[in-house]
């Protein structure tokens, strides 16, 4: 089984859609890492077209090295990509969220391997359990699982999320109280 590393892409040839870097201009606009809009000329790129996947890793590497790996950037990032994110009406709960999730990953990737992405399993009623296998850096992942769970959580519930490491993949656990 392929099991991706932090920052490095499967293959040179793998890309990213455009739509991946917007949440990051916006994010980084008047931000202490601003510098890396004209570094990594983010105010030029088109949504629709695909970019190299280092670039994103690239970036995401020099954002962790800049800001301690705890970037509050990184996990803004990845909140913002998701409320980009149109999902349909009948994605109702955490659970439904989570199952689209790995299909947009693909769908917003070229040459990738079919691995590489987002898998979740139901623990109990209160527990899941995610699984991160990409080279993107794992704080942006947390902040898509953060605004994921609270945007789709039950009414009168609060959420915790947890990082841990199993079997060399980044492993979130989101509780429900």
């Amino acid at each position: 089984m392929y099991i991706a590393k932090h920052f490095q892409p499967h293959s040179p040839d793998a890309q990213a859609n455009g739509q991946v870097f917007m949440p990051y201009l916006e994010v980084l606009r008047g931000s202490k890492l601003e510098h890396l809009i004209k570094t990594y000329k983010l105010d030029e790129l088109q949504a629709e077209v695909f970019y190299p996947q280092q670039a994103i890793c690239d970036m995401q590497k020099q954002m962790s090295e800049e800001m301690g790996l705890f970037s509050g950037e990184l996990v803004a990032i990845g909140v913002k990509s998701i409320d980009s994110i149109g999902f349909p009406a009948e994605v109702k709960t955490i659970e439904d969220a989570m199952g689209m999730l790995n299909q947009i990953y693909q769908m917003i990737h070229h040459n990738i391997p079919k691995e590489e992405g987002w898998i979740f399993e139901k623990v109990s009623d209160k527990t899941l359990k995610i699984f991160f296998n990409s080279p993107y850096e794992p704080f942006a992942a947390y902040g898509y699982i953060y605004g994921i769970a609270n945007r789709f959580k039950p009414a009168g519930t609060s959420v915790s999320i947890y990082m841990e490491e199993e079997k060399d993949l980044t492993v979130y656990r989101v509780e429900f109280e």
